[in-house]
């Protein structure tokens, strides 16, 4: 006993002298991370992009020939619609900028009527003395990594608003992501946190500065379905997904980063999806035998042909479709399709998210990107209005009608209007404005007016760039082949 009790204080000592020598191997790191954080220093915006770089980066606004207003430069237009501002910004405006991908701009129509357009309507509805300002940078195919210049060159204009949507797009452009490897799930964490010190930026800033490692992207966006057949150099990669989601939790945390370093306030969306109206663009299978591959293709058979008799049991048959061919995106699909008709709500929506997820040529935000959206909301305290939720409760059924969508993301011209009145109670409640309990029915009123004195060629050219998106989505393009522009995508292994 009394061996035991002398030999406490000798453990405490041996595990006090461990302590002491990791805290003094870790004392400089302490030093210099607390000594960038007084200057502030280092923050994670002040860090180039250590994925990609640019060819060039033009202005997306220049001043005009008398100097009085920014335009949008004419080298941007293939991207960009039309948008102008005063260079001098006067006394009771308020100025917002949109930044994000198609969906802020409109598509398939155009900034007439995008939330943006319909969100200024709102406010001078509700507050005329004020000029608001709600200046729309959606860019065609704009990933967030794009976003980040714009978003350097709008904090120089003056904003009392960032809005920011974006997560669509991210697929949409070769690069590569070799120099990013996937940790165990147990040192992710704390990995992470290392990599989000200031010390760690700062040194990652200067090393990639230097680096010919990452991919240089062209001035515009490149995307692969531009290209004919576009869709054939879609295939499944778990690596690179991965990567893709690091680089854009990586893109948003600058964004955020860069908006409160110059004390302007940032409002996050989440982007909606058309989840019941949109199949997967492709799907592929898992590796399957050849008896498998039999079984499955003969219990599809069985499945379809009781769908006017025994929709349940031809719900069975897909659930043990999905069981066996579990990659196969189109299966999840037709399951939620199943669910959908039996009114099997939450079931349907769990199908039609697996479907989304597991799309080999990925146009829709996949859950990993949303849930890092949501874990950078929560962690920067960044307020996030979720649009697909929003949406879903406009409608009587669990999941987000189609109804409200032209395609697969954009949403139609009520979807943008619900969007536009989404943002307005939220700057409400922010006390960024006031208005009464009938701002939504007389908002309807002025969209209306707005809407009647659109001329007949607006909605005639949106119905041909629908066509045209629909066949792009399909690698229908008219580009070059993409065998051609991407050759090293169908090489042999590739």
């Amino acid at each position: 006993m009394e061996s035991t009790l002398l030999n406490k204080p000798n453990r405490r000592r041996r595990w006090a002298f461990r302590f002491l020598t990791v805290a003094i191997a870790f004392s400089p790191f302490l030093v210099i991370e607390l000594g960038l954080t007084l200057l502030d220093v280092g923050k994670s915006s002040e860090a180039e992009d250590p994925f990609v770089g640019f060819a060039s980066v033009v202005p997306l606004f220049e001043l005009n020939e008398d100097g009085t207003r920014f335009v949008l430069s004419p080298r941007r237009t293939s991207f960009f619609a039309h948008e102008e501002f005063p260079a001098k910004k006067s006394e009771k405006t308020f100025r917002i900028f949109c930044l994000g991908g198609s969906t802020v701009q409109g598509r398939p129509y155009s900034i007439e009527t995008s939330f943006t357009t319909w969100l200024r309507i709102g406010l001078e509805q509700a507050d005329p003395e004020t000029n608001w300002e709600v200046v729309n940078c959606g860019g065609i195919s704009y990933a967030s990594y794009r976003l980040v210049p714009i978003l350097e060159e709008t904090l120089g204009y003056e904003p009392d608003l960032i809005i920011l949507c974006t997560g669509h797009n991210e697929f949409l452009e070769d690069r590569t992501y070799k120099h990013l490897k996937q940790v165990p799930a147990w040192i992710e964490k704390p990995a992470h946190f290392l990599t989000s010190t200031r010390t760690v930026q700062l040194a990652s800033s200067m090393m990639w500065s230097h680096s010919d490692g990452k991919t240089i992207l062209q001035t515009e966006a490149d995307a692969t379905l531009d290209y004919k057949n576009g869709i054939a150099a879609f295939h499944r990669d778990e690596e690179w997904s991965h990567g893709v989601a690091v680089h854009f939790e990586s893109n948003v945390l600058r964004m955020i980063h860069l908006a409160q370093s110059n004390n302007v306030p940032i409002l996050l969306l989440k982007p909606p999806s058309n989840l019941r109206g949109t199949p997967p663009f492709k799907s592929e299978s898992a590796l399957l035998t050849k008896e498998e591959i039999s079984k499955v293709e003969e219990m599809k058979i069985a499945a379809r042909r009781l769908y006017s008799s025994d929709m349940n049991e031809a719900t069975n048959i897909w659930k043990e479709i999905c069981r066996i061919d579990s990659a196969a995106a189109a299966n999840w699909y037709e399951l939620g399709s199943c669910l959908d008709a039996q009114h099997r709500t939450e079931e349907a929506k769990s199908a039609y998210l697996a479907a989304r997820d597991l799309d080999v040529c990925p146009l829709r935000m996949t859950t990993a990107l949303e849930s890092a959206l949501d874990e950078i909301a929560e962690k920067e305290e960044a307020p996030l209005i979720d649009l697909q939720e929003m949406l879903q409760k406009k409608m009587k059924t669990g999941n987000v009608s189609h109804n409200l969508f032209v395609d697969h993301v954009h949403p139609n011209f009520e979807g943008h209007q619900q969007i536009a009145l989404a943002i307005g109670h939220w700057l409400r409640q922010q006390g960024y404005v006031q208005f009464n309990a009938d701002w939504d029915v007389t908002c309807q009123e002025r969209f209306n007016e707005h809407f009647d004195a659109l001329p007949r060629t607006y909605f005639h050219r949106g119905q041909r760039m629908l066509a045209a998106l629909k066949k792009w989505t399909q690698g229908d393009a008219d580009g070059m082949p993409v065998e051609e522009r991407f050759p090293h995508k169908f090489r042999t292994g590739q």
